[in-house]
């Protein structure tokens, strides 16, 4: 589980430092906001980002669907 949270990190460090080149403090606002995030319900997030894209098809489905065709 580390190893994950140490890569999405890195990932996203990347991307700021890359796409937010003039907000050189993003990255650390960004890990100071996770905690207020985990308290947003998983159900509302698939609504907000994923319900006109993949219709009503529960988001764990998908991420499981995805690492196991990259298995294949």
């Amino acid at each position: 589980m580390e190893s994950l949270q140490d890569q999405a990190q890195m990932i996203l460090a990347e991307y700021s430092l890359l796409h937010h080149r003039h907000q050189t403090t993003r990255f650390g606002r960004l890990l100071l906001a996770t905690p207020a995030l985990r308290a947003v319900p998983s159900a509302v997030v698939s609504r907000l980002f994923f319900r006109e894209t993949v219709g009503n098809i529960p988001i764990e489905r998908l991420v499981c669907d995805i690492y196991q065709n990259e298995k294949l």
